[in-house]
């Protein structure tokens, strides 16, 4: 109907004879359409392996996955014993690959370089696989346990085979991992920040410095650290917090030491010195 309805509209302003041929032509596509669509689909049902093959390629060469994915799983069991089947292995894990399946291609590709030793693709598939663990991990506020170990999986890649045409990619990669890992483990800190559990804040914020050296927010964490010193030593009992605030302006001075004057939380550092001071003092005259 859609078909008709189509040709009839572009066909109403033309001469008799030009839609006689102009319907001609339409009928002719259709036909010919049609004989390929059942011609594809009498190979894919009792065609030849090789002929299943080449159409499952056709597929694939279009992009069309779906479609290829099904063949070439079908082939891989006649391929079994035949030196084809590496070759049929490599499209299903690119199959799955590109329809975005991106944790049953990464063990595709594993599997590929365990299964076919000798292989040329050995290297490329196995960064493949190390690829389709950088896409299956979470997003940063969610475990990073997959992060942790595509690190270790694209490191231990470098390791297999150094000069690797993939180097800078896959240190781009590893770059990207790490940040998610760093604004993990600065979430994370800053997350007992707000719920006020100002002695966990000042561990799991040294922790975050101390495992990431190099983080963005490392002075406003050296800040949060000192911040939080001072809340604990506020809030603690009267004899802890002599002590406590002594080792906040420990935490004062590192901070200066690091960044200077010029920090750019030095103001609202210097105001929490100023108070500690006071509040130092005060307990010294209370203790006479």
């Amino acid at each position: 109907m859609h078909v008709q309805l189509t040709t009839v509209s572009i066909t109403k302003n033309f001469p008799k004879s030009a839609n006689y041929l102009l319907n001609i032509a339409v009928i002719g596509l259709l036909i010919v359409f049609f004989a390929s669509c059942s011609s594809r689909s009498k190979t894919a049902k009792t065609g030849t392996p090789d002929e299943k093959f080449q159409l499952a390629k056709s597929y694939y060469d279009k992009e069309s996955y779906h479609k290829a994915l099904p063949i070439f799983q079908e082939l891989l069991g006649v391929y079994r014993e035949s030196t084809k089947s590496e070759q049929v292995y490599y499209y299903i894990a690119y199959s799955l690959y590109g329809m975005g399946e991106f944790e049953a291609a990464g063990r595709h590709f594993y599997t590929f370089t365990e299964t076919f030793i000798n292989s040329s693709k050995i290297e490329e598939c196995f960064y493949m696989y190390c690829l389709c663990q950088f896409y299956s991990t979470d997003p940063s506020y969610l475990d990073q346990g997959l992060s942790i170990r595509a690190i270790e999986n694209f490191q231990l890649f470098l390791n297999l085979f150094p000069g690797t045409i993939y180097q800078e990619d896959v240190n781009k990669h590893i770059d990207v991992l790490r940040r998610k890992l760093k604004e993990k483990a600065y979430n994370n800190a800053m997350l007992y920040y707000k719920m006020q559990d100002y002695k966990a804040a000042i561990v799991t914020l040294t922790v975050c410095i101390e495992t990431y050296p190099d983080i963005e927010e490392k002075e406003k964490i050296s800040y949060y650290i000192l911040r939080s010193a001072y809340k604990y030593a506020s809030l603690s009992i009267e004899s802890k917090q002599k002590e406590r605030y002594k080792d906040a302006l420990k935490h004062y001075k590192e901070y200066v030491s690091e960044y200077g004057t010029n920090g750019e939380h030095f103001r609202d550092a210097d105001i929490l010195r100023e108070k500690i001071e006071d509040n130092l003092r005060t307990l010294e005259i209370n203790q006479i």
